[in-house]
């Protein structure tokens, strides 16, 4: 496993995450997002003051951010439907989730409010860290901006960080030795009324670019380069006391970028992506530890308006690898190996929130193997359903054979510390096209049409249901006779 001793260090990982805040509200335009060498352009900066460049460089991002965050919770908390899945959550649940303890309007509605988390952003964060720095320090060529934190002010000030109140002398001297080593680029690609309408910056250990951010007036990204974190890594460890170092993976390739859209006040949308295949390999302790996460242009993404009251969700997650080593009771050490084909899918809240559309959402080649045994595998097909809560009762509809298979066998009590090793759990579910489900009264469903089996084994309580059109189906997945309906 890949650790990281959350001691010592955190006094100088406290201070790349400030760092790393500041790296992220400097953005720039994500169609120029690949240039690793800041360029010289006609944008013409002479009148911007180096106040003006923090106050633009701290908004760039936050103002992105607090939109995508008023639509998606404007859309969670009107949407019917997400209404109706948080109310089944809650009732089947005994003890009080967090959904049921969110105030709710008359007609049941969560109540979401994200200006707090939106101030923290802006103010706690964001500007905490441009006090620390000293923006007198800064080294201009036309529009480009290079400067490093001032180590003393950083590492020292009390206000900024709280780091000096529980350091050492030795301690602050090491921080200060590892910022040494920290530059900002920032090269401002668009001005409009004297104000920074797009930048991009460079996040720097020593040569190595260890984050790259942007912005511009409607979107902004931020991307990790795991080579470039891998030295700024290893400079933590050269000023950490012996048992205070990290498990550094010997190989760190590839990247991870975040990237926003916020074209207007009411709609957002973020992507995760994966630009540079990724790949971390650790073998400190004689025993592999490996990840390896295949390109893919949208790993996740969620976009919201909360004018139409809509949502779409799409996961793309194309092959998974990771191998890990686990220890036995008795010491012994056995390989743990996850690998995955892919696992994709959309889902869309439409009709005004009332409906939620899912399309295409599978889950391929998901295997799990424990000290070299098949330990599980899961195997969902294609499926594209519509749940339909803008009636009294809400309709769930397949328009796809529903084909769904998990296998789960306790190879060295993985699963269940008390369980048998020889037991496999099975679970296969499968539906016809156009099955159509609906809630008939609290607690109960009824099949309107199609046909619906469930089948677990391999457990004391496995059973087996085979319902077909007409069919009432209990929490507990009976069949049951239809309950009596108040008129």
């Amino acid at each position: 496993m890949f650790t990281f001793p959350f001691n010592q260090s955190k006094k100088y990982v406290s201070i790349i995450a400030l760092a790393g805040v500041m790296a992220l509200s400097a953005c720039g335009s994500s169609s120029k997002d690949n240039n690793e060498t800041p360029s010289e352009t006609t944008v013409d900066t002479s009148n911007l003051t180096e106040m003006k460049l923090r106050e633009n460089i701290t908004t760039g991002l936050t103002q992105g951010i607090s939109s995508n965050i008023s639509a998606l919770t404007s859309v969670a908390a009107n949407s019917k439907v997400f209404g109706k899945i948080a109310e089944k959550s809650s009732t089947s649940n005994q003890t009080p989730t967090r959904l049921k303890q969110m105030p709710r309007e008359n007609n049941g509605l969560i109540i979401l409010n994200q200006g707090d988390f939106t101030s923290k952003i802006s103010t706690n964060a964001l500007d905490s860290f441009s006090r620390m720095i000293d923006l007198s320090n800064i080294d201009q060529n036309k529009n480009v901006y290079s400067f490093d934190p001032n180590e003393t002010q950083v590492c020292s000030d009390p206000a900024g960080t709280g780091i000096a109140e529980t350091s050492t002398a030795e301690e602050i001297a090491n921080c200060q030795t590892l910022l040494s080593h920290i530059t900002f680029v920032v090269t401002v690609t668009k001005m409009e009324n004297k104000e920074v309408t797009a930048a991009t910056t460079l996040f720097k250990y020593d040569d190595a670019i260890f984050a790259k951010t942007g912005f511009d007036k409607t979107s902004g990204y931020y991307e990790i380069l795991l080579p470039g974190m891998r030295s700024l890594l290893l400079g933590v460890n050269e000023i950490s006391m012996e048992e205070d170092k990290i498990d550094i993976p010997t190989t760190m390739e590839g990247s991870v970028r975040v990237a926003f859209t916020a074209p207007t006040e009411n709609s957002g949308s973020f992507k995760i992506s994966i630009p540079t295949a990724v790949k971390l390999i650790s073998n400190i302790t004689g025993e592999e530890t490996k990840v390896e996460l295949a390109t893919t242009s949208q790993l996740f993404s969620l976009a919201a308006n909360s004018d139409t009251n809509s949502m779409e969700a799409v996961v793309s997650l194309n092959a998974l690898n990771v191998l890990m080593t686990e220890k036995a009771e008795s010491g012994s050490s056995f390989p743990v190996e996850l690998a995955l084909s892919a696992l994709t899918g959309k889902a869309a809240v439409t009709n005004n929130g009332d409906q939620l559309k899912i399309v295409g959402l599978s889950a391929e080649g998901v295997k799990l193997k424990v000290d070299k045994l098949e330990a599980m595998s899961l195997n969902l097909k294609p499926l594209d359903a519509l749940i339909d809560s803008s009636g009294t009762k809400s309709t769930i509809t397949l328009s796809k054979l529903l084909d769904f298979s998990l296998s789960q066998t306790n190879i060295r009590h993985y699963f269940e510390s008390d369980g048998l090793t020889t037991d496999t759990l099975g679970v296969d579910i499968k539906a016809d096209n156009g099955t159509t489900l609906t809630e008939y009264t609290d607690n109960v469903v009824q099949l309107v049409t199609g046909n619906l089996s469930i089948k677990v084994s391999g457990i004391e309580e496995a059973f087996e249901v085979d319902a077909s059109t007409g069919n009432c189906l209990s929490n507990s997945f009976e069949v049951i006779e239809c309950p009596a309906q108040n008129q």
